[in-house]
C-alpha cells in the first residue's frame, strides 16, 4: 500500500506552483499531481507523492490536497484567491500563488519529472487536463468514487517518461 509522503507532496506542489507562477483551479492542481504520480509510477515503479486518487466526473481527484493546501497557507507558503469566473459558473475558482519557496531536495529523476509535468501539463487548462485524464486507462478502469490503483498506469500510452 502506498503511503503519503506529506513533505514531498507539499514540496512537489510548491515546485509546480513556483514554476508555473500560479495554478488556476483545484481541478488543474489535482490533475497536475495525478499526472506527476502516474507518470512517475509508470517510469520508475513507485509513486512520487503517495497520494490517493479517486475517480470523479471531473477526472481523478486527490484525497489529501485540500488539507495540504490549508497547511501550506497556514505555514505562509501559499496564497489562495477565490474568484467567480462568470455569473453562470456557480462556484468560485481557487487561484493558487506561491508566497515563498519550500526547500526540498529532489533526486535527479524527480526533478526531471517535475520539469516534464510543468512543461507538458502546466500549460493546459483544468478542462483540458480533465479531458486528457478521461482518455486514460486508470480513470476508465474503475467505478465512480473508487480509488485508482497506481498499477493501472502501465496501461496508458505514454512515451519518453524519463526525458
Amino acid at each position: 500500500m502506498v503511503k503519503l509522503n506529506d513533505k514531498k507532496y507539499k514540496a512537489a506542489f510548491m515546485y509546480l506552483l513556483n514554476k508555473l507562477e500560479k495554478i488556476q483551479g483545484k481541478k488543474k492542481a489535482c490533475k497536475l499531481l495525478y499526472f506527476l504520480d502516474f507518470d512517475f509510477f509508470e517510469a520508475y515503479d513507485e509513486s512520487f507523492t503517495g497520494e490517493t486518487y479517486y475517480k470523479y466526473n471531473l477526472g481523478p481527484f486527490t484525497k489529501y490536497f485540500e488539507d495540504s493546501i490549508k497547511e501550506l497557507e497556514k505555514e505562509g507558503y501559499v496564497e489562495t484567491e477565490k474568484i467567480r469566473m462568470s455569473p453562470a459558473h456557480g462556484n468560485d475558482t481557487n487561484i493558487y500563488k506561491a508566497k515563498k519557496k519550500l526547500a526540498y531536495k529532489f533526486d535527479d529523476n524527480e526533478k526531471r519529472m517535475l520539469k516534464r509535468i510543468a512543461r507538458i501539463y502546466g500549460v493546459q487548462s483544468g478542462k483540458e487536463l480533465e479531458d486528457l485524464s478521461h482518455t486514460e486507462a486508470p480513470w476508465q478502469a474503475v467505478e465512480m468514487r473508487q480509488s485508482i490503483p497506481y498499477e493501472f498506469a502501465y496501461y496508458r500510452e505514454k512515451q519518453n517518461l524519463k526525458e
